[in-house]
């Protein structure tokens, strides 16, 4: 159910950011179509194993360019001008925090002790800030 909610988020958010990119010339946002374009595409074809490891090796692909530091630095840059409106950092703090939870159980199912530590890490502030002192200790 959340990560249900953090597609919807991601739905209404990304045509915005597309168009803020536009706005202020950053020409990033082409390579990450190219990558959704192509992620589209082996989506339509059929299901056998070959289709499959495509899309796996698509969707690494795409993931690597959304967390590439360009792209971290400029969603920065659309949060930080978007931080007057409450409801946008409301459901941003939602989709942030969904994300690590995300990648926390990623981690633990797959047995990847460094991202289930950089996850439990990445955790530690929201225990802080939501006074969970019991689990940040």
């Amino acid at each position: 159910m959340l990560s249900e909610d953090t597609n919807l988020f991601w739905y209404l958010k990304w045509p915005i950011f597309k168009s803020w990119l536009v706005e202020y010339g950053h020409e990033h946002d082409v390579v990450v179509e190219e990558f959704a374009q192509s992620l589209g595409q082996v989506f339509k074809k059929d299901n056998n194993a070959d289709h499959i490891a495509k899309l796996c090796t698509a969707i690494d692909q795409l993931s690597d360019v959304l967390r590439s530091e360009d792209v971290e630095f400029l969603m920065e840059e659309f949060n930080q001008a978007h931080s007057d409106s409450p409801n946008f950092m409301l459901w941003s703090t939602h989709v942030a925090t969904v994300e690590i939870l995300l990648d926390f159980i990623r981690a633990e199912r797959d047995g990847n002790w460094i991202q289930r530590l950089e996850t439990f890490n990445a955790m530690l502030p929201c225990f802080t800030i939501y006074n969970h002192t019991n689990y940040t200790r």
